[in-house]
């Protein structure tokens, strides 16, 4: 058997690092680990992804679109000490939070990430469309070699907070939300 597929949920649980040579493909993915999470096989096709990682970084490829979602109890991507590296082949959108130092989006698809509870320290994005909601503050800068944040359509900003600016934006169209301040 190569990599993981079902029609239901799988789930990682591991102290340590996880990598992986062959495709998951299934219903949801909930990844639960001590150190940094490396699922880049281009072949990974899940509809609902949630992690919690202790420490280290996570990257994620998937071939087509998926929800940030709970799955087997494990509830948003939460990163605790890392960048959140996510590269997808279709729309991607949340029902649950995340949580990163580093956001790097990229793919030319629309990424809605409208979830107010969405914690991050930076993010950088390569992608067709672009909405980010936190109620937290955050920067536009460099994650992981990306820099700033470049669509081909729109681009949506929403804080409660400050969000400030170290690297270029460059989109079709810019709409700034919420209560807080956008110094770019």
């Amino acid at each position: 058997t190569d990599g993981i597929t079902t029609t239901g949920y799988a789930g990682l649980d591991i102290t340590g690092t996880v990598t992986q040579t062959q495709a998951v493909v299934a219903a949801g993915l909930a990844v639960t680990a001590s150190d940094a999470v490396t699922l880049t096989n281009a072949g990974n096709d899940v509809d609902n992804l949630a992690a919690s990682l202790s420490s280290g970084a996570m990257s994620f490829v998937d071939t087509d679109g998926f929800t940030i979602d709970t799955v087997d109890g494990v509830t948003g991507v939460a990163v605790s000490s890392g960048n959140l590296i996510i590269q997808a082949g279709a729309a991607v959108d949340q029902n649950e939070a995340l949580s990163a130092t580093g956001l790097k989006l990229t793919g030319a698809v629309d990424y809605t990430l409208d979830n107010s509870g969405n914690e991050i320290t930076t993010i950088a994005a390569n992608s067709s469309t672009l909405k980010f909601v936190s109620d937290s503050g955050y920067a536009i800068g460099t994650v992981d070699g990306t820099d700033g944040i470049t669509t081909t359509g729109n681009l949506t900003l929403s804080t409660g907070a400050t969000v400030t600016q170290s690297q270029a934006i460059s989109s079709t169209g810019l709409e700034l939300l919420g209560t807080g301040t956008h110094t770019l």
